[in-house]
């Protein structure tokens, strides 16, 4: 078997050929949804903020303190849910998920976004500093994240 001709042949561009018909029937859905999981549903609504305030007041934070969720909702929702990016065939590959601690009204876990029902779905349940840790290549920003006593700071005016 001659390999350099079979690797000339497959590797040849040439025009595929559009098939005469198409199964539009089995495409998938644009989202993964997890029937039975525990939903937390979002709040809606619109980021009254400025893209520019936004970026501009970002800061790194080490400590995190228990509050509301209620900023998360809006977010998700502009960054995955709206789906105000391109994506080939319609099919929005990308699956976004939330690790909750300490999170007003959400169970500690790690969550899936279902953008369809604007609501997010409980995949893991618990504590998972350790886990994130360790996956993360031992950050001991996440192995020791506990709640702070002090509220999150106000976005810039």
């Amino acid at each position: 078997m001659d390999y350099g001709a079979l690797f000339v042949a497959a590797s040849a561009h040439v025009r595929a050929k559009v098939p005469d018909e198409i199964d539009w029937t089995g495409q998938p859905h644009p989202s993964r949804t997890y029937p039975g999981a525990p939903r937390t549903p979002l709040e809606r609504g619109e980021i009254d903020m400025p893209l520019g305030v936004a970026l501009s007041g970002r800061r790194s934070r080490r400590e995190f303190g228990p509050g509301p969720f209620a900023h998360t909702g809006p977010l998700l929702h502009a960054a995955v849910g709206a789906r105000a990016f391109p994506s080939a065939g319609a099919l929005y590959p990308i699956e976004l998920h939330v690790v909750a601690q300490d999170a007003d009204g959400v169970p500690d876990g790690i969550h899936h976004y279902d953008a369809r029902a604007h609501a997010l779905e409980l995949r893991r349940p618990g504590r998972l500093q350790a886990t994130l840790a360790d996956a993360l290549l031992d950050q001991p920003t996440v192995a020791q994240a506990r709640p702070c006593s002090r509220s999150p700071p106000s976005p810039p005016a």
